[in-house]
């Protein structure tokens, strides 16, 4: 006889996982898995267990309930019987594949419309030792009908083996009573709660280890580990003390943990609650669980104790409005959608009523991340469920230890601020501290000038200096000549140790013997661009104090209110002595050419330069060109790196092609920032033995098509105010990102909190430089170079720190990663944006040679977020293209096409130069664009339909239209229904908009007449 069987409305809860489902219907991710001990039940007899695991199928519906998509709506469908079949393996023999075959069955996925949703094995161990692998799936169950399950199995084998009725609570309402009850509840109020609560909350995201996904994937790993009995006993005892519940005190250190991991203080962490409000729910096996995305406010460096205040108050207001279904706040906040990110949460926290030691893991996850405790007394065990496509195994596991090391401070002095719990065990961070810096090496004791001194009286005949746009060239012998020369000049004009000396000249042999000229009189010298403004250049000379200007005539009248020597050959002659200077008097001053404020002048001895020029260790074949001005500190490099080690620098012309002087001077050095290699990479001749890359962030589009031409790529990294450079890394083919390295020789690299304590890597924080390359601080700042020079808490008493404000964070091999500035957080609509990320996408499409992402107030509408490309960029491709591999967010509002893009003098980009965003630019963003196909057409109207709104055009989403989940379904059923095909569930989800579903659709109709006869296909395209 067939079966018979109820329908009724699937409850919010179950329609969400349904549809979750039906996205991955080959994953266990709503799979409930655990192994019982069955200590309760005494002596096993396998039958008598299978009878009453049968008694309690018959008492509860949810475990006879399968699930279908009626109508358009999705229904629960209940068998009046449904026989269990109890399976039974013999591990006599070999009990350790216990956990094996527990996690295969774990691992197996149901199918929702075929029951039972749920499954249990009883294994025989040997010695009388029975276990229970229990699999359900979470939309007919949850923690707390495991416990009735427990229970009522429990008192049902005990009521079979003695013959009685079993004493069971009565059941007043099935499950589906609660789901019909559910739907006619008024929400109003407490939707309205909710979308107050959560208006503008952004994604929290602990820095991964691996790029996230376009779309998130499930696949998921546990990490146990255990919280001391005496820590969580006190736990319990603030608590107490606190007034608030034990639960309240492991969230607020969990809340606390990824506040100070993110370095976000806006935090929402996703938390299930039982939900079962009403005393009829409590003994119904069946899925009451409703998650809340508590958001918290941890700003302001709150102490644990006023934190769990907080906290506390978020979890109480929270709780008085949990009968709103998480699937209705998401409609109601409408976060922008990401495939690959939860939507409103992104890190969950549970707090279980049973022993997790129980629980088995399904290799997936469905968030970023989870931590789950358990709530009994004693020793609590718990576990971190995290994503594997994000993470490593070490960093979820440093994250556990941070989490321990938190919440045994908090609990011991609550009134201790955030930023003062530590992140790491007391030894974890003497270890972190002391790692990971530049090697400790040898350099000369000597300054720049006598160095090269010392080249010229090995290698006097040796090329020093090759000039081609001025044919000339200098060896060793004649560049220590004429400096000399020129120096006694300068000491007999005043110049003395340390006496400021502006060089305003442009590339040439000249520039080169007036810098070496000036560090033998002992002065410093101050570098002008000559193409800088005169206002600028009047400023430098008046803050540095400069009395004396080696230059040109035609430049004399743009350097007023100093002497200006422009005879740079006079005959040598007898002066007074050349003074004595040491490695740690100044080198130069040189000014920061930043594109706002007033510019700085820092002040560098000759040890930073002589340090990186070893550490770097550059021989005496080293051609190296000089491109960079003068006025970019970087120029330094392309001087003395080669005049240090015997080589030669190569002097490049002002404009002009390079190939061919890079061929014919063979030279074996350049460098430039990313923006001047953009332009200049396909002059690079092939084999090009180095290029470094520095001063900005360097692209991996630009990274993969330099090393197509130079054998060794290395990326720089290096403040002004720590000589040059700090951080060196060599790229290599198939690197999916850039680094920015590990610090050079004698070089130390620590990254800090904001209360300057180390943070463990795979964390955020603002990269602090010490050691020999150390600037001695601003010209005439002290204010400044008191803030950014800071005492070295880790190194020896009075060493400092400069204070980069770069945000960095360190990989577990060491090698640092830079993510943006601490004063420069970008966000569009609330959301964080990555503009390195955006970039990265765009330049990765094939027609795009060159991108600049920029959040621009002045675009029409206000603020949003703009893509700047070059002409040929095909702009009408770029919004589709981004769509499939960024989430919507990160997609650029305009596209500007650019013939040039602006630079600073020292050849970085100059951001606030870009264009102005005009509406003619927008118009390729926001046109309203009409269906042009019959599939857009068809798609269009079934939109209208479903969301009940017209007038939107073919590329705009779905979910910024008010779309969801559950009207998305309803639009595939619809499309899949009128055209007879198939299509997943997750089209939409995937394509978002009208012109790309229509793609899919138009799929699928090729496919489904592929199948069909040549007079099936004709009828088809005759309807």
């Amino acid at each position: 006889m067939p079966v018979t069987e109820d329908v009724f409305p699937a409850s919010f809860a179950q329609e969400r996982i349904w549809f979750l489902h039906q996205l991955h219907p080959g994953l266990p991710l709503y799979n409930i898995a655990g192994v019982s001990k069955l200590e309760r039940l005494g002596p096993i007899d396998p039958e008598l267990v299978e009878t009453a695991i049968q008694i309690i199928f018959d008492r509860h519906e949810p475990l006879r309930t399968r699930f279908e998509l009626r109508d358009e709506q999705v229904v629960q469908v209940i068998a009046q019987n449904l026989p269990v079949r109890l399976a039974r393996t013999d591990l006599s023999g070999s009990p350790e594949d216990l956990d094996a075959l527990a996690a295969a069955d774990a691992a197996e996925p149901f199918d929702l419309a075929s029951p039972p949703l749920w499954r249990a094995r009883l294994v025989e161990l040997g010695g009388g030792q029975w276990r229970l692998i229990i699999v359900t799936h979470h939309i007919v169950y949850d923690a707390w009908s495991a416990a009735i399950f427990a229970d009522d199995l429990a008192e049902v084998y005990q009521a079979l083996r003695e013959g009685r009725e079993p004493v069971l609570a009565k059941l007043e309402i099935q499950y589906a009573d609660y789901a019909v009850w559910q739907r006619d509840q008024p929400l109003d109020a407490g939707l309205d709660y909710w979308r107050t609560k959560l208006a503008g909350s952004v994604p929290l995201e602990i820095t991964p280890d691996r790029p996230r996904p376009a779309e998130f994937t499930y696949a998921g790993r546990l990490h146990p580990f255990t919280v001391p009995a005496e820590l969580s006993g006190q736990v319990g005892a603030l608590a107490r003390a606190r007034g608030v519940t034990s639960f309240t005190v492991v969230f607020t250190a969990f809340a606390a943990l990824l506040a100070r991991w993110s370095g976000q203080h806006d935090v929402v962490i996703g938390s299930p609650v039982a939900a079962r409000e009403e005393p009829e729910f409590n003994p119904i096996i069946g899925m009451f669980v409703n998650t809340l995305p508590m958001r918290t406010d941890l700003s302001g460096d709150p102490s644990f104790a006023d934190a769990l205040e907080r906290v506390g108050d978020t979890v109480m207001e929270a709780l008085e409005h949990q009968d709103v279904p998480f699937a209705r706040i998401v409609g109601a906040v409408n976060p922008p959608r990401d495939p690959a990110r939860t939507p409103l949460y992104q890190i969950a926290f549970n707090q279980l009523p049973f022993d997790v030691r129980g629980q088995i893991g399904t290799g997936t996850t469905k968030t970023d991340l989870t931590l789950e405790l358990q709530n009994t007394q004693g020793e609590m065990h718990g576990w971190l469920e995290y994503s594997t496509d994000l993470y490593d195994p070490d960093t979820i596991a440093a994250l556990a230890e941070g989490y321990l090391a938190l919440l045994r401070t908090a609990v011991a002095d609550p009134s201790l601020p955030l930023s003062r719990l530590p992140l790491m065990s007391a030894g974890r961070r003497e270890e972190v501290a002391r790692s990971w810096h530049g090697a400790t090496s040898p350099y000369p004791a000597a300054t720049l000038h006598e160095l090269v001194t010392g080249q010229a009286a090995r290698t006097p005949g040796a090329v020093a200096v090759v000039v081609p746009h001025e044919n000339r060239t200098l060896t060793y012998g004649e560049l220590d000549e004429r400096s000399e020369s020129l120096a006694r000049l300068l000491v007999s004009r005043g110049a003395g140790v340390e006496t400021p000396v502006a060089v305003c000249l442009p590339p040439g042999a000249d520039l080169v013997v007036a810098l070496l000229a000036v560090l033998k009189a002992g002065a410093c010298y101050v570098p002008l661009d000559p193409r800088y403004p005169e206002e600028r250049l009047r400023f430098m000379l008046e803050d540095s104090g400069a009395t004396l200007a080696l230059s040109r005539a035609a430049l004399a009248g743009r350097l007023r209110g100093v002497k200006i020597l422009t005879d740079l050959a006079p005959r040598a002659a007898e002066g007074p002595p050349l003074p004595h200077v040491t490695p740690d008097h100044l080198a130069y001053t040189i000014y920061t050419s930043g594109s706002t404020g007033v510019p700085k002048g820092v002040m560098v001895p000759h040890r930073g330069v002589v340090n990186l020029v070893e550490s770097l260790a550059f021989t005496p074949d080293e051609r190296m060109l000089l491109l960079t001005p003068l006025s970019f500190d970087i120029a330094g490099l392309e001087l003395f790196g080669p005049l240090l080690a015997g080589g030669t620098v190569v002097v490049a012309p002002p404009d002009g092609p390079l190939t061919e002087l890079l061929v014919e001077q063979r030279v074996t050095t350049v460098q430039a920032p990313p923006s001047v290699l953009e332009e200049i990479a396909a002059q690079l001749p092939p084999g090009l033995p180095r290029v470094l890359s520095g001063g900005e962030p360097l692209p991996l589009s630009l990274a993969t098509r330099l090393q197509e031409t130079a054998v060794e790529l290395h990326n720089m990294y290096g403040p002004t105010e720590t000589t040059i450079w700090s951080l060196t890394h060599r790229m290599h083919p198939g690197d999916q990102a850039v680094p920015i390295g590990t610090p050079v020789a004698n070089t130390t690299a620590h990254v800090l909190s904001k209360a300057m304590d180390p943070v463990p890597p795979g964390v955020i924080g603002e990269l602090y430089l010490g050691g020999d390359g150390l600037a001695r601080g601003y010209h005439r700042r002290p204010a400044l170079t008191a803030a950014r020079f800071v005492p070295d808490p880790f190194g020896t008493a009075g060493g400092r720190l400069y204070r980069t404000g770069d945000l960095v964070r360190r990989l577990a091999n060491g090698t640092l990663e830079f993510v943006g500035r601490a004063d420069d957080q970008v966000k569009v609509r609330g959301v964080r944006i990555e503009l390195g990320e955006v970039e990265a996408a765009l330049t990765s499409h094939p027609g795009v040679t060159r991108a600049v992402a920029a959040v621009r107030d002045d675009a029409p509408g206000g603020r949003a977020l703009v893509g700047y490309v070059d002409q040929a960029a095909p702009v009408a491709e770029l919004r589709a293209y981004l769509q499939e591999r960024l989430p919507s967010t990160m997609v650029p509002s305009l596209f500007v096409p650019v013939a040039d893009f602006p630079r600073l003098p020292n050849g970085k980009l100059d951001r606030a130069a870009l264009p102005c965003p005009a509406p003619a630019a927008a118009s390729v963003a926001f046109a309203a664009a009409a269906p042009e196909t019959a599939a857009q057409e068809l798609v269009h109207e079934i939109w209208t339909e479903v969301l009940g709104r017209q007038g939107f055009g073919v590329d705009e989403d779905f979910f910024d239209l008010g779309g969801h989940s559950m009207l998305g379904t309803r639009v595939v059923a619809r499309i899949c229904s009128e055209l007879e095909i198939e299509l997943p569930v997750n089209a939409l989800f995937l394509t978002r908009t009208v012109r790309r579903l229509a793609v899919a659709v138009e799929a699928a109709l090729a496919t489904e007449i592929d199948r069909l006869s040549e007079e099936e296909a004709a009828a088809l395209m005759d309807t």
